[in-house]
C-alpha cells in the first residue's frame, strides 16, 4: 500500500543549504503524515511507522536529489 503526498518547493532556493534542508524537513513532515494515514488505514505496529517513514524519506530523497542538482546545473 502507498499513499503519495506532494511536497511543495517552488518557494526554495535549493542552491541554498537552509533551503535544501527546508525541502528535507518538508519531505519528513509528509512523510510521517502518509505513514500515519496509513497506520489508520492498515493498522500496524509503532515501530513499522518509524520504518515507513525512513524508506520514504529515502525514497523521496533520491528524487529530491535530482532536483538539488538540476537547480545547482544552472548556477
Amino acid at each position: 500500500m502507498t499513499i503519495t503526498h506532494r511536497v511543495e518547493y517552488a518557494d526554495l532556493d535549493l542552491t541554498v543549504y537552509s533551503d535544501v534542508k527546508e525541502l528535507e524537513r518538508r519531505i519528513s513532515d509528509k512523510a510521517k503524515v502518509g505513514c500515519e494515514q496509513l497506520a489508520v488505514l492498515y493498522p500496524i505496529a509503532k515501530e513499522s511507522i518509524a520504518t515507513c517513514v525512513q524508506g520514504s524519506v529515502s525514497g523521496a530523497m533520491e528524487q529530491a536529489q535530482k532536483v538539488i542538482d538540476a537547480a545547482n546545473a544552472k548556477r
